[in-house]
């Protein structure tokens, strides 16, 4: 594949000016991988194994919002499902049988009220992030008898040697535990608080890495905006439907990925994905390129005034990290199927996934998916996929018959 070396945002640049990380740092040297349609790509065909039916157990709607993936987690022989409603986390094993359930509505030890994240720790815990009681509950080995619970802060404070013009944030979002003392943080601001912000970070989300009292300890990345798109000529135009999610942290917690995308022609654009551990070092950086799908004129005036909405729909959808390192990037479709493009660890062209367009794929691997599955009455199930790559695989199949 050919391999470029692009120019640096100015995002990047910023973040590095103002010394708030140690900067974007690739480990091959600074050279990042460009994909082309058509190069290596294969396309996987998707073969149903488990169905958790939502009429029989229940679970709509699951999560909070539009976000059903903060609502799922999955270890190696258990399936965690949040049950919206009802506060309480519903477990299963892998093949789809009941085997119980944890916490319930409340504010006491081990109770939950608004859980937004789920989440299996790597030693086994599952860990649930309540944002209306502003703290995590851990159930050790996924027991309902056993757990920690630990007030998040509702402040993150900036100290002097970051040079942000800022010395606190009050809406940051806890997302995962890095270690036993730190947090992968998103520092959403207020509208005063980004009018201070360098012009290169105002319209962007920070990802940083915040102590446990609530300290910033250093600005790891930052995420363009997802509601607004930025034009040759520096103008921001609002981005109609816009992503469900265009980044992810990985399952052990160790990096965040994410993607952002630049309209390249009237009919193409370019995508580029990076992946950052937490320390502020750039695992890879890939960009590919893929079509744009225009917003028609009719529905752009109806959405605001005609020159201050972008033409395009957003053609990143979502994008996960698998717990084998694989990153997942999620394409925008009207129907009646979802694309995904898949990339290694390395952040090498692996094929794409097409899923039926009401699915949305909550754990990857290369060779497995889950997702959860909307039907025409709005009921939500659980469906496991093996994902076969293999010749032999019908290519660009998607699993129409696993709803029967």
């Amino acid at each position: 594949m050919k391999r470029i070396t692009p120019v640096r945002t100015g995002v990047a640049l910023a973040l590095i000016g103002l010394g708030a990380t140690p900067g974007c740092v690739s480990q091959d040297g600074g050279e990042f991988v460009s994909l082309r349609s058509g190069e290596g790509s294969r396309t996987a065909a998707l073969v149903p194994l488990v169905r958790i039916d939502g009429h029989t157990e229940l679970l709509s709607p699951i999560g909070s919002g539009r976000s059903p993936e903060n609502g799922v987690a999955v270890s190696e022989d258990r399936v965690f499902v949040l049950q919206w409603h009802e506060s309480r986390i519903v477990v299963f094993d892998t093949v789809g049988r009941r085997r119980g359930t944890l916490g319930r509505y409340g504010e006491g030890p081990g109770e939950l009220t608004h859980v937004t994240r789920l989440e299996v720790l790597p030693n086994g815990d599952l860990w649930a992030r309540d944002s209306r009681l502003h703290r995590e509950v851990r159930f050790l080995d996924a027991a309902a008898s056993e757990f920690d619970m630990r007030t998040l802060p509702t402040t993150v404070h900036v100290p002097p040697t970051l040079e942000l013009p800022l010395r606190a944030v009050g809406l940051a979002q806890f997302e995962y535990p890095i270690d036993a003392s730190d947090y992968w943080a998103v520092l959403s601001m207020s509208v005063t608080q980004r009018a201070r912000l360098p012009d290169s970070l105002r319209h962007a989300r920070l990802v940083g890495r915040v102590a446990e009292d609530g300290t910033l300890r250093t600005i790891v990345t930052a995420v363009p905006a997802r509601f607004a798109e930025e034009h040759s000529d520096g103008r921001y135009v609002s981005v109609p439907f816009s992503r469900q999610s265009d980044l992810d942290f990985a399952p052990d917690g160790s990096v965040v990925a994410w993607a952002a995308y630049t309209p390249t022609t009237s009919t193409t654009a370019e995508i580029e994905v990076r992946v950052v551990d937490a320390t502020g070092v750039e695992r890879f950086r890939t960009s590919f390129e893929t079509n744009l799908l225009q917003v028609p004129r009719s529905v752009r005036r109806r959405l605001g005034r005609d020159r201050d909405v972008s033409p395009y729909y957003p053609v990143v959808d979502d994008v996960l990290v698998g717990t084998d390192s694989t990153v997942w990037v999620g394409h925008f479709s009207l129907g009646p199927t979802r694309s995904y493009t898949v990339l290694d660890a390395d952040g090498e062209l692996i094929g794409q996934v097409f899923t039926p367009f009401d699915e949305r794929v909550v754990y990857a691997a290369r060779h497995l998916l889950w997702v959860v599955s909307t039907d025409d009455l709005g009921v939500e199930s659980i469906v496991k996929y093996d994902v076969d790559w293999s010749p032999t695989g019908q290519r660009g199949s998607t699993p129409h018959d696993s709803r029967r």
